[in-house]
């Protein structure tokens, strides 16, 4: 049995209703074609891939009609998109260290970092160098 709640072709026409003007009627965005907009910039689409989904121009969704409106979804679309994608991110540290690590260093100032020690003498009228290496993973940082 289909699923009519995933269907993923997109009707233009339900997306833009058309304004009067003096010349060409203008297109102008519906609620609906809001909706499509904003879930389109949620997984990231840039601004051509969603002109291409609704079957018009980027130039259309900047007209004096939706520019702001357009703008503004994708703005907050894109923000949406970033916080679904943080989230994933923190469900899959929880069974995945190299990502629990990732995000320790890029949240929390935690990183990799190796401590050098050289000491050198004399032997035998050739000095001597040695190297202690201390590993000190996962640090907080500054």
């Amino acid at each position: 049995m289909k699923d009519s709640s995933k269907n993923t072709k997109v009707n233009p026409d339900m997306c833009f209703e058309n304004v009067k003007t003096r010349g060409r009627p203008m297109k102008k965005l519906t609620e609906a074609g809001k909706n499509i907009i904003k879930n389109l910039a949620a997984i990231m689409c840039t601004e051509e891939e969603i002109a291409s989904v609704l079957e018009t121009t980027v130039e259309v969704l900047h007209n004096r009609e939706n520019g702001e409106a357009f703008s503004e979804l994708m703005k907050n679309g894109k923000e949406e998109g970033k916080a679904s994608l943080r989230r994933a991110q923190f469900k899959l540290a929880e069974r995945n260290p190299s990502m629990a690590i990732w995000l320790g260093k890029q949240y929390l100032g935690q990183k990799d970092s190796t401590e050098t020690e050289v000491n050198v003498s004399a032997k035998e009228d050739a000095p001597v160098v040695q190297f202690i290496f201390k590993d000190t993973s996962m640090t907080e940082g500054k």
